[in-house]
């Protein structure tokens, strides 16, 4: 009997004076579980759009004033512009969900996605809908490719952590946290006008637009798709980024597949155009 009690209090005595004691490896946390699981189907998106401007001369103003009419023909340029945003896949062979904020003005021209695997491939403008914010795009000749089941969607409950995955101001692969803060808000940014959107307290900054929210078992919570950074009033504000849910993301991509075209539809999470863009991320 003395025995065993020498040993119960030995056993104590070691786990007690142990480090490690009571600490778990954080290869088991859930949150790195979760982002191991889904970071390879999240993608880099880098756009190149062509963007006409007219330019005026000082003398343009002169004629207009006292001639009716200007002293030449506008001189119009063409400028390239290059931006960047996230995505993430759908299925294995390619299919890619972003925001068509993201993608909608370089459909034209180029679009490249980066893989969280380091590979690069050319893609192609499939469908979008400027009034959910959603888009799609395709890759091809990648393989098998991991992809997000949107079978299996988070319940999207009040308080659960909220991971933010994507390629914030060109940073791949990054990740932020938060919680889920709201749900069916209705917000204004910039004189656009959004609904049934989800609010966010982790950090959504440019570039994470079109990325995936995450719960901790790995279902899909949302798409970020733009930050309040400003009230109206012009007070900076913190912890307030919009996702589209994951049930409207659902929906629309396969509304987007079955259509393969650009549609105009008002969905339950939409923006309204109420002025001037909005300085999406």
């Amino acid at each position: 009997m003395k025995s065993c009690h020498s040993f119960f209090v030995g056993c104590l005595f070691w786990l007690l004076c142990n480090p490690s004691f009571g600490q778990s490896d954080p290869a088991y946390e859930p949150a790195v579980t979760a982002i191991k699981s889904v970071l390879p189907a999240v993608v880099n998106i880098n756009t190149e759009r062509l963007v006409r401007r007219q330019i005026r001369g000082p003398e343009d103003d002169y004629y207009e004033q006292f001639f009716d009419g200007p002293s030449r023909r506008p001189i119009e340029i063409q400028q390239r512009v290059k931006s960047l945003g996230s995505g993430f896949l759908v299925d294995a062979n390619g299919l890619i969900v972003t925001n068509e904020h993201v993608v909608q003005r370089a459909q034209d021209l180029k679009i490249k996605v980066t893989l969280n695997d380091g590979r690069s491939f050319n893609a192609r403008y499939v469908a979008g809908d400027s009034a959910s914010d959603l888009a799609l795009i395709r890759i091809e000749d990648g393989g098998a490719l991991p992809y997000i089941d949107l079978s299996k969607l988070s319940p999207n409950l009040l308080g659960e952590t909220v991971l933010v995955l994507g390629n914030p101001l060109g940073y791949g692969s990054s990740v932020s946290r938060g919680i889920l803060s709201a749900t069916d808000r209705t917000v204004t940014v910039q004189g656009t006008e959004y609904h049934n959107m989800l609010q966010t307290d982790a950090a959504i900054n440019p570039g994470n637009s079109g990325g995936p929210l995450i719960d901790l078992s790995g279902s899909l919570i949302g798409v970020s798709s733009v930050k309040m950074a400003f009230t109206s009033q012009g007070i900076p504000t913190q912890g307030l980024g919009f996702a589209i849910p994951a049930e409207t993301v659902r929906a629309k991509v396969e509304q987007l597949k079955l259509s393969g075209s650009s549609i105009n539809s008002h969905p339950r999470s939409s923006p309204s155009r109420t002025g001037r863009p909005p300085n999406l991320h």
